[in-house]
This record gives structure tokens, C-alpha cells and sequence, in this order.
């Protein structure tokens, strides 16, 4: 046990309880536990006595790590320097922000401290008893640990908590808390206590405070989405919202993201308050706010005027030809100059049966390559029409994936804009102009993660000398190879009956419908897929692979749904019809990537694309290989 020479703060509990948030009293942890949390992150309790009162406590997440640690104790003497004050079920309960630790445990409790009372109806904090006399005042400095420096934690420490997300923000000015429960940022985001509108840092709100206002500006939106559920139909909208703190992402639904799609506007400064706070999905979210907000029809959003003390709209550019190094599904920043764009294709979704709209963009840049941006739905249609002129298209949030190599797509939360007032712009258009409209530019397309899925290997150099790197290779490692059907295995079904919406399995139910278990609905009909297991050859080797329903259409020659129908009316021609592309020849793209079932690693080979030998191309191939050996 520490001994401790100083004093608790009189009156501190009660003044805490009153929202006095001129206080920073001295008081001891009477208790001190975890709180069960679903969130799998670690919350606490405490209770702080001033030696004749005691409150409920909870830690703010920031400071968990001072429990964690072993620096904060049950007994242990600490000074609040910063709290909210929250009503919570009728009772008052404190919110620590940030504390100073002053004394280890002490041997036993200081006083016979009870709970501090709420007079009913008053809205005041009092005491059950009145307050004895106290002659005793708070002894600070050396004292405090026997001479040692007492350790501050909390959101105006950053040196010293240990916090990543707060570390941030060591430029802010400390954060202090108004009577209300806000936090008030005592510097160039507002005026203090005196003054009109404080904000909150971004990083600092959580589900346990209930008054808070947060500045930022917009750094992603989506688009208004619409979707349907076993609750019926909405719409959703996401934005993405920073300080200097961080960044948290904001979500409103219905008519209330109608309204904010109307309002919000990348790039712009905003105000937020009363949204509803809770813990973040970490495989949805990309901001460094461990929370997420909801908007509700009583939240406030407010445009600011910007007047340059929240941080611009910044952009990661990747360079083409560091595309490869980028990880499949991973998020990335482009810029570079127009060279094509096609015209709007319509297409229609296999999971909806609605159209699709999607346009090819073709870019360089000064690394001299050019890819392929796909835009997808109102992106295709508004972005850019033409590439005349040649102008500069900044991208933001596109998904890189490893579609016929590498590949670019637009998202739900991608950001465009031509010709933007920005120096890596205006660098790219002064090289365009000088240099780059001569410059011969290689394409990228098919040299991804997953190697050049053009490049020719037979299966055998396949397994030789590639299926070492596939566990680096999270998207698999693709190749084209001329292959030959050997055998189409009959003893499982072709094709599976799959879901309208989603192309999940769906099962027969004793009504005669189809029931989807991912959608929870069931369906008066089924859609057929093929999911077929071949067993392919070349000159060097045989290997079975997965072929699933595109690339199936291409080898069997009929749908799954034409074949299905056929082996209902006629067994014979549907055997025939199975048989006729054994032992004929394929020029495949293939994918082989690594994969966990039931707890055991394996390396599955799929045929991603199938189309008939092209002789003339295939002799030019041939040609090209004996040239490289010197013939």
C-alpha cells in the first residue's frame, strides 16, 4: 500500500454531480470493475468518493489503457481534471475524460462515504445529509505520490496516454467541459465557456455523452441507395466527417438521408449535433472513430463557413504502375489524364434483375500506363461524356480488384472530379502537354496481384513454380493456359437452384416455393446456376477445376436453365449435349488461389473464362514463344 499525505477535495463529489465543471477535485476509486460489453471492448466502472459522498463512474474509452495497464487502482487516489456529467435512468453518472493518478491504493477507505442523492424533480444533485465541516484543503505537488510526479491521462495528455486516434491532436488546445455536459474546445474552434457554439473533437464523442456538437468537413459520400429488407423498402446515406482529431462516419436513412443527400457536399465544412452515437462495425468502417452515427429527424446539420481551420480534403494518389502492389478490394486515390471514354452500356444485375449502367474511362499518367476505370450506375452517366480536350479526372475511393488481371471500379462512396485546382493536376496536364500525348503507354489491365493473366503457362509450370506465392497472393494467381476437356463429372449435379436476388442456395419448400435463407423469403421460382467440376489437360498435366455458370455457358454451349429443362423432356440428348465438348480444345483464363475448408488449407484451380481456340491467334502465340528460344 502507498501512503498519501494530502486531502480529498470537500464538497467534490456533490459539486461534480451539479455539472460545476470549474472543479477539478481530488477523490478515491472506492470501486473499480469491468462492464460485460457485446462490443468486445474493455469498459469500466468506478465509483469516486470525496471521503463523505460517492458517484457512479464510467472511464471514457480513451483511458482504458490506464486500467489495463495496472496504473489505475481500486483505492487509489486520482484528480479529475476533466468530466461530463450525465443523467442516466434518474441518477447522475460521471463520464471521466481526464484524470491526473496522485497516489497508489490505500490501505482502506477514506471516510464512510454514501451515495450522492438526486432531489426529486429539481433537476439539483444534494446530498442525503448535509456536508460536515471540513478544515482540511487539497494538498498538490511533490506530496502527492511521496515526492514521485503524478501521471495525467486523458484527451489534453496526449504525450503521455498512449492513445494512437488522440495523438493526433497535439496542437488543440486542452478541452474543458461546460456545465451542460459538452465539451468546449477552449481555442480556435470556439471561445470557451463564454461563447456561443464549442465542438466536440470527433474522436472524443462517444455513446455516453448526450450533448456534444462536432465541426468537420466531408471526406467521402455515398450515394443515396435504395434497398429492401424483410422490414419492407429505404433508402440509406453515408457520409464521412473530419477534424483534426479524426474522422467518424454518419448514416441517416429514409427521408432523412433524402435531405442530406440534397445538403451534403464534399468538401464542405458542417456542423452535426443530437445524432445517435454507437459502437462501429470495423469490416464497414474506414474511419478512426471506433463509433458510428446515425442521424435521426432531431438531429442538426448545419453548413459551416470555412474559414480554414479544419483540414482540407486530402488524397492518397496512387501512380498506375503501383497499382499492382496495391492489395485486391483495398480502397485507392487516382489521378491522371482522360484518354477514352466509351459510351454508356446497359446492362442488367443478376441478383436484382434491374438495369445497370456502366462506362470504361481510360487514364495515364506520368508513369506511362494507362487502366480502365469502370464508373457504375449515375457515375457512368454523369461523371464525363467525352474525352475531348483530355482533361484531368481525379478519382477518389475506387476499388482496386483483380478482374482480368487488375481493375478499378467505381463504389458507392467514390468522389470524381475534372480538372481539379490542385499541383499534382497541374503537373500531370503540364507533362501530358509537353511529353505524354506521345508517349506509347502500357496497360496495367492483367498484371495484377494475381500476375498477368495473359501470360501463357501450361498447368504443370503452374504447380512447379507459382504455388508457393499463392498464400502472398490473397486474390489468387491467374494464368491463360490451352486446355483440353477430359472429363465433365456427372456424378453430382450440373448446376444448383439458386435465389432470384442473391444467387445463394435455396431449398424447396412443401408448398412448392423456393426459400433463401440469406434474404429470409422464399420464391415462386429459382434461378439455375452451373458449378461444374472438370477435369482439364494440356501437353504437360491434367487438373480438375471448378467451372461456374459464365464460364460454363461458354464450354457446354446452353444455359443451365435450357439444360435443366432438357433433362426433364429428354434424358439422351441431354447426355449427348453433356458429352459434346469432351476432348475439345479451350483457350482458359485460370485462377488458382488458396482457400480454407473446414479448418484444412487448399489450392483450387477455377476456370474464370473459356473461349474456343482462335487458330490463327493461337499460331501467332506459337510463333512468338519460338522466337524467345531463338528460333
Amino acid at each position: 500500500m502507498v501512503g498519501w499525505s494530502g486531502s480529498l477535495t470537500p464538497h467534490g463529489v456533490t459539486k461534480m454531480a451539479n455539472g460545476d465543471t470549474m472543479i477539478t477535485p481530488i477523490v478515491q476509486v472506492i470501486e473499480l470493475k469491468k462492464v460485460a460489453n457485446s462490443m468486445n471492448s474493455d469498459r469500466w466502472k468506478l465509483q469516486v468518493s470525496d471521503g463523505h459522498f460517492y458517484i457512479n463512474s464510467m472511464i471514457a474509452s480513451q483511458l482504458t489503457h490506464v486500467v489495463t495497464s495496472g496504473k489505475l487502482h481500486n483505492m487509489g487516489i486520482i484528480q479529475i481534471k476533466e468530466f461530463i456529467a450525465n443523467t442516466v435512468h434518474g441518477r447522475r453518472v460521471l463520464v471521466i475524460v481526464n484524470l491526473e493518478i496522485l497516489a497508489g491504493p490505500q490501505a482502506s477507505k477514506i471516510g464512510a462515504p454514501v451515495a450522492v442523492n438526486a432531489a426529486p424533480g429539481s433537476g439539483e444533485f444534494t446530498p442525503g445529509a448535509s456536508l460536515p465541516a471540513s478544515n482540511t484543503t487539497p494538498s498538490l505537488g511533490g506530496s502527492g505520490m511521496n515526492g514521485a510526479t503524478p501521471t495525467s491521462y486523458g484527451l489534453s495528455s496526449f504525450e503521455n496516454s498512449g492513445d494512437v486516434r488522440n495523438s493526433m491532436m497535439t496542437d488543440s488546445e486542452p478541452w474543458k467541459p461546460k456545465a451542460n455536459g459538452a465539451i468546449a474546445h477552449m481555442g480556435h474552434n470556439g471561445t470557451g465557456i463564454n461563447g456561443q457554439v464549442q465542438f466536440f473533437p470527433i474522436t472524443g464523442i462517444n455513446p455516453y455523452q448526450n450533448k456534444w456538437t462536432i465541426k468537420g468537413r466531408v471526406i467521402n459520400k455515398s450515394a443515396l441507395r435504395k434497398y429492401q429488407n424483410a422490414r419492407g423498402e429505404g433508402q440509406v446515406l453515408s457520409f464521412d466527417l473530419a477534424d483534426e482529431s479524426g474522422s467518424i462516419k454518419i448514416a441517416s436513412f429514409n427521408d432523412v438521408a433524402s435531405r442530406m443527400n440534397d445538403l451534403i457536399q464534399l468538401g464542405k465544412v458542417f456542423s452535426v449535433t443530437k445524432g445517435s452515437v454507437k459502437q462501429a462495425n470495423p469490416k464497414f468502417n474506414r474511419c478512426s472513430s471506433e463509433y458510428e452515427m446515425m442521424l435521426g429527424n432531431e438531429s442538426v446539420v448545419t453548413p459551416i463557413t470555412d474559414d480554414g481551420t479544419v483540414g482540407q480534403l486530402k488524397f492518397e494518389f496512387v501512380k498506375i504502375k503501383d497499382l499492382e502492389s496495391k492489395e485486391v478490394n483495398s480502397f485507392v486515390d487516382m489521378i491522371g489524364i482522360v484518354k477514352e471514354v466509351s459510351e454508356v452500356a446497359e446492362l442488367t444485375s443478376r441478383t436484382t434483375g434491374e438495369p445497370l449502367y456502366k462506362r470504361a474511362v481510360t487514364i495515364v499518367d506520368d508513369s506511362e500506363r494507362t487502366i480502365v476505370i469502370s464508373l457504375w450506375g449515375d457515375f457512368a452517366k454523369d461523371v464525363i461524356q467525352s474525352e475531348a480536350g483530355n482533361p484531368v479526372l481525379l478519382a477518389k475511393g475506387l476499388r482496386r480488384g483483380d478482374y482480368m488481371g487488375i481493375s478499378l471500379d467505381s463504389g458507392r462512396s467514390s468522389f470524381f472530379e475534372l480538372n481539379p485546382d490542385l499541383k499534382e493536376a497541374h503537373a500531370l496536364k503540364g507533362w501530358y502537354d509537353a511529353k505524354g500525348q506521345t508517349v506509347e503507354a502500357k496497360s496495367v489491365a492483367g498484371s495484377g496481384a494475381g500476375g498477368n493473366d495473359s501470360q501463357r503457362k501450361t498447368l504443370q509450370e503452374m504447380n512447379d513454380n507459382n504455388l508457393t506465392n499463392i498464400q502472398n497472393q490473397p486474390g489468387g494467381i491467374s494464368f491463360t493456359s490451352r486446355i483440353t476437356v477430359g472429363l465433365i463429372r456427372k456424378d453430382k449435379s450440373l448446376w444448383y437452384n439458386a435465389c432470384p436476388e442473391t444467387n445463394r442456395k435455396v431449398t424447396p419448400t412443401a408448398t412448392g416455393r423456393w426459400r433463401c435463407e440469406t434474404t429470409d423469403k422464399e420464391y415462386d421460382h429459382c434461378n439455375y446456376r452451373y458449378v461444374m467440376n472438370v477435369n482439364v489437360m494440356d501437353e504437360s498435366t491434367s487438373q480438375f477445376v471448378s467451372v461456374f455458370d459464365e464460364a460454363a455457358q461458354q464450354v457446354i454451349g446452353k444455359t443451365a436453365e435450357e439444360m435443366n429443362t432438357l433433362k426433364e423432356s429428354n434424358e439422351d440428348e441431354y447426355e449427348r449435349v453433356v458429352d459434346l465438348p469432351l476432348f475439345k480444345q479451350f483457350v482458359a483464363k485460370i485462377r488458382v488461389k488458396q482457400e480454407t475448408w473446414q479448418e484444412e488449407q487448399r489450392i483450387k484451380y477455377q476456370v474464370v473464362r473459356a473461349n474456343p481456340v482462335d487458330y490463327a491467334a493461337e499460331s501467332k502465340v506459337i510463333l512468338s514463344g519460338l522466337k524467345e528460344y531463338g528460333y
